[in-house]
């Protein structure tokens, strides 16, 4: 198929970029300026990576593609991060994105939602989830039956990648660094754990069964389908490092808002074929090796 990409450059993206590049598919990669990041650099080298220049307000020529899959975000993690830049990203981009397929008669959009969508009122991320829920809203009534409109709903990722302040990512190091105690939560809190790869092979699986799914919207969770509390993933990362430091479960208050449990029902992709195939052991093991090929 012939993929339009948004978000290539992002954790997620670059894996699902080198997934599906490895299964034949013809990807044009939008991008916000002329130079290619860093992170698609291997990828250009070695497949045909087409780049499409995309500047807000602007509609797309699609000509020739199949569909999009739109993974581009805006977190608001700063404390200066603007609500409009936020809306700007997470809501009219990917409004515009999904009106100009729909004018020009794609097959498919999928858009990459989240978990943090059980967050409760008052989340650190609150206008982050906002704006998620608010597009998936506009989508829904956009879509009606003129295209595949697939919400592809993603746990908890980790993986080899990921920013160096992500959780996962920031305890592997400070585990590495064996700094004397680390602290954290008290950890219950019940998480469905997606290896990044797993993850890209789920877009993989989900492109190859899309003609088994009708026009409309669709909602697919990503994940393991297992819950484990926080607190087993940080003893088993600890471990897996053999680091000195101490865990400091309950130094730090649960935030506002915040998630007890989530997992994942991932049914439909089940019947299409996918499985998460990376233990939690492998996983880790991976995630210290990238962490320590970093630092």
């Amino acid at each position: 198929m012939r993929i339009l990409i948004t978000g290539a450059s992002g954790f997620l993206g670059q894996h699902v970029c080198s997934a599906l590049l490895q299964k034949g598919h013809t990807l044009t990669v939008a991008l916000r300026t002329e130079i290619l990041p860093e992170p698609l650099r291997p990828l250009q080298a070695r497949y045909p990576l087409s780049l499409h220049m995309m500047l807000y307000g602007q509609h797309l020529d699609l000509e020739g593609q199949d569909g999009i899959i739109h993974m581009a975000t805006q977190y608001g993690r700063s404390t200066c991060s603007r609500t409009s830049d936020i809306i700007a990203s997470n809501v009219l981009l990917p409004v515009r994105l999904l009106e100009d397929a729909i004018a020009q008669g794609l097959q498919f959009f999928i858009n990459t939602d989240t978990y943090y969508a059980k967050a409760g009122p008052g989340h650190l991320l609150q206008n982050y989830i906002r704006s998620k829920t608010h597009f998936r809203e506009w989508a829904d009534v956009m879509a009606g039956t003129r295209i595949q409109l697939i919400h592809m709903r993603l746990e908890h990722l980790y993986g080899p990648g990921d920013a160096m302040e992500k959780f996962c990512t920031a305890l592997t190091r400070n585990c590495l660094n064996h700094l004397p105690r680390i602290a954290l939560t008290s950890g219950q809190q019940m998480r469905d754990f997606l290896f990044v790869e797993d993850a890209a092979q789920a877009y993989a699986c989900l492109l190859k069964g899309l003609p088994e799914l009708a026009r409309g919207c669709h909602s697919v969770e990503v994940g393991t389908g297992q819950a484990i509390a926080l607190r087993d993933f940080c003893r088993e990362l600890h471990a897996a490092t053999g680091s000195t430091s101490v865990l400091g479960f309950g130094d730090i208050a649960l935030a506002q808002g915040e998630i007890g449990f989530s997992v994942a029902r991932p049914g439909l992709l089940q019947t299409l074929g996918w499985h998460s195939t990376t233990c939690l052991q492998d996983g880790i093991a991976a995630l210290i090796a990238d962490v320590r090929s970093r630092t």
